[in-house]
């Protein structure tokens, strides 16, 4: 027993020895290249803030740029801030992305709106199974209709904003969310899907992290979002019905970081002390939701997992609303005044400090929801052909009180992701030359 002691004590001596000489299986991760260029932004706002030389109002947007932006580099885990950057490179005739992360999955975010391109893909494939399996003449261009889930309900068939002809289909509602995030239409794709449906869907391509517990804007149960209704394809030979479905998978959050968020919430009219629990809440990692959108828009890019089951007519159809402004839609329509070119893109204020609007190809789908602003984009600037990938993501609740609808978004979060925007464009761009 002592010669074991002794040989423990050895043991110990020797760990001791090559920490203290930097070992690298427990040495401090090196520094993010992302942190280093939003602290290089954080002390030119800051010089700039002091400038004598330029205006006030130069002076006042440099001086609320450096707050911000020094606010979150001194507590990022506060604000969940992180970011994703994706490369394209070349490696031996395999394209694939070379990804440079800043703190990214470190801490759960609230996906909101962006688990929609999960429902656009799931739906096209759902449309194709069933075009092989029960419906030849089946497709997202078909009208849908959808029965109540519950007694007294009426009929859902209906969608006024469809200018070819007024009924749900597939393609309509696909436009719609990706155009301007809307959430019944992604409620009607996860309907038309069947909550299994969805997360499979993901699951084969390699996604593993999506969990798309849960329907949008609308109160509902846990078991209750697991139910999805009767849906009727209208098809040119007669109505064809597929049955009502009902989830089976655990999709709770269980071993994601950091699924406690806020330090009081709201539960009705109520204010509750502690933190709201997103553990039955939707989620996707940023890795995983940089390379869903990857696999849509760049096809070419090689990843683990199964290629999505979609046709290049499917993939045209997401490609174009996902990069298309609502003011420039044909069908449906929006007005300009209140769908501005930045209402569903995030990152466009900052990079048209970079690139020249007419030369900005962005493709991409945003979420706001609960205090938590994400933006996931291709970037391609058409002048130099060169495009990448950028997610990022940030938590701005400064009264601490999550589901109150006060929010920091105008004055922080949206801010912050132009800016992120910018700078890592401006680096990626100066690269490239």
């Amino acid at each position: 027993m002592i010669r074991t002691l002794h040989i423990a004590l050895a043991g110990l001596a020797c760990t001791v020895l090559g920490l203290a000489q930097g070992e690298s299986d427990l040495r401090t991760p090196p520094k993010s290249p992302l942190l280093t260029l939003l602290e290089a932004d954080l002390a030119r706002s800051t010089a700039r803030a002091a400038d004598p030389s330029l205006s006030e109002e130069q002076r006042a947007t440099a001086n609320a740029r450096s707050e911000r932006m020094g606010k979150i580099l001194a507590a990022p885990k506060n604000y969940r801030a992180q970011i994703l950057l994706g490369e394209i490179v070349d490696k031996d005739g395999h394209k694939t992305l070379e990804r440079t992360a800043w703190r990214a999955d470190s801490e759960y975010v609230y996906p909101a709106s962006t688990v929609k391109l999960c429902g656009v893909v799931a739906a096209l494939e759902r449309v194709n199974d069933y075009r092989r399996r029960i419906a030849p003449e089946f497709s997202e261009n078909t009208p849908i209709a959808f029965h109540p889930l519950k007694r007294g309900g009426s009929l859902l068939a209906d969608d006024p904003d469809n200018l070819d002809g007024g009924k749900i289909t597939v393609a309509h509602a696909i436009r719609e969310v990706l155009l301007v995030s809307d959430n019944d239409s992604f409620n009607r794709l996860y309907e038309f899907c069947g909550q299994d449906w969805i997360n499979d869907s993901m699951w084969r391509a390699g996604i593993s992290s999506a969990r798309i517990a849960h329907r949008l804007s609308i109160q509902m149960s846990t078991a209750e979002n697991k139910r999805t209704p009767i849906v009727e394809l209208r098809l040119p030979s007669g109505a064809l019905l597929v049955e009502q479905r009902s989830g089976t998978k655990d999709l709770s959050l269980n071993s994601v970081p950091e699924v406690y968020v806020g330090e009081r919430h709201m539960q009705g009219e109520n204010k509750v002390g502690g933190p709201m629990s997103f553990f039955y809440k939707n989620r996707i990692g940023l890795y995983d939701l940089q390379t869903l959108l990857a696999r849509i828009v760049r096809p070419d890019l090689e990843f683990e997992g199964a290629a999505f089951d979609i046709s290049e007519a499917q993939r045209a159809l997401v490609i174009e609303a996902l990069k298309t402004y609502p003011g420039d839609s044909q069908n449906p329509r929006y007005d300009r005044t209140k769908f501005p070119d930045d209402y569903a893109k995030f990152f466009l204020p900052g990079l048209t400090r970079v690139i020249p609007k007419a030369e900005l190809e962005l493709s991409g789908k945003v979420g706001l929801g609960y205090g938590f602003a994400l933006d996931t984009s291709y970037v391609l600037d058409k002048r130099s052909g060169r495009g990448f990938f950028l997610v990022a993501a940030i938590y701005a609740d400064s009264d601490g009180t999550v589901n109150d609808e006060k929010y920091d978004y105008e004055s922080v979060a949206l801010p912050w992701l132009a800016d992120v925007a910018e700078i890592v464009a401006s680096d990626v761009l100066a690269r490239a030359k």
